[in-house]
């Protein structure tokens, strides 16, 4: 009875081996494998392309904003500059009127002011702004 169970298991293994496998055979693993490193690349590119664009995208907003504020920065500084420039101007015409038209010396002048940081040098530099400037002489008018 063994012998005949035993024909018979072998029987039935020689009927598996002439019906088709289920496992793919190599040649269709390796192209399988193909395809979906294939996709896999594909895949990887399209989200480095995505990221890349984001990271573009944020770069361009940021140097936008960067331009926005550096032109703000810009118009204040340039702003400061003209106002300065105007209020030396105004100063250097003030003494020009106190040394000049009231008669006081520039030390006399300085103690008026009564600014530890003004020396006789910077009233010689703020005065000689005011020959240069175009506006109209003090002599004639009143101080703006």
């Amino acid at each position: 009875m063994d012998r005949q169970r035993l024909s018979q298991e072998r029987r039935a293994a020689n009927v598996d081996q002439d019906a088709p496998s289920e496992v793919p055979c190599t040649s269709e693993r390796w192209e399988e494998s193909i395809v979906t490193k294939s996709q896999d690349r594909v895949e990887a590119r399209r989200v480095i392309q995505e990221r890349a664009i984001s990271r573009r995208r944020e770069r361009e907003q940021k140097d936008e904003r960067i331009a926005t504020l550096a032109v703000a920065v810009s118009v204040a500084l340039r702003a400061g500059r003209r106002a300065l420039e105007e209020a030396e101007l105004d100063a250097g015409l003030a003494l020009t009127q106190m040394i000049a038209t009231e008669g006081l010396s520039v030390t006399e002048a300085i103690e008026w002011v009564s600014d530890a940081k003004l020396s006789a040098r910077e009233v010689a530099r703020l005065r000689g702004l005011s020959r240069d400037s175009s506006k109209p002489s003090l002599s004639g008018g009143a101080i703006r």
